[in-house]
């Protein structure tokens, strides 16, 4: 039996996640006393954290790649905790309507990341209704087989 359908990506395209990484990063660079104000924080968007990272400490890393990951795990550890306290408040504009029409016409729609973390994944699982997850989806079990 062929199943159809879709798995949205949860950080920025199901929930508006903008605030919990500015916020993030804000955290982040007031601990290492660096500039950072909401005009820096709205270059950040779309890049990956090592390009952020770069961009906040003015276009060079010149720092040991351990340090470099510390601040990049911290910085994600910190949009963790936001994206944990996520309700259904944070998701977008028309991302319901259209589950339900998807769900209406025979899809299953699931959320997922591209690299699944726990918490993330623990806010999918608690709002699993609004994704139509009544059942284990393929991300879960990929995410279950990580360390």
């Amino acid at each position: 039996m062929n199943q159809r359908g879709f798995i949205f990506d949860f950080d920025g395209v199901v929930a508006d996640t903008t605030e919990a990484h500015y916020l993030a990063w804000a955290r982040l660079c007031a601990e290492n006393d660096w500039a950072f104000d909401r005009q820096l924080g709205d270059q950040l968007r779309g890049l990956t954290r090592r390009e952020c990272l770069r961009l906040i400490l003015g276009g060079t890393l010149d720092l040991p790649e351990a340090t470099i990951q510390a601040h990049l795990n911290r910085k994600n550890e910190y949009f963790l905790e936001r994206a944990n306290q996520m309700t259904e408040a944070d998701v977008l504009p028309g991302v319901l309507p259209l589950m339900e029409e998807m769900r209406s016409a025979g899809y299953k729609n699931r959320a997922g990341e591209r690299k699944p973390q726990r918490p993330l994944h623990d806010t999918i699982t608690r709002h699993r209704p609004l994704f139509g997850c009544h059942q284990r989806s393929t991300y879960h079990r990929q995410w279950q087989a990580r360390p």
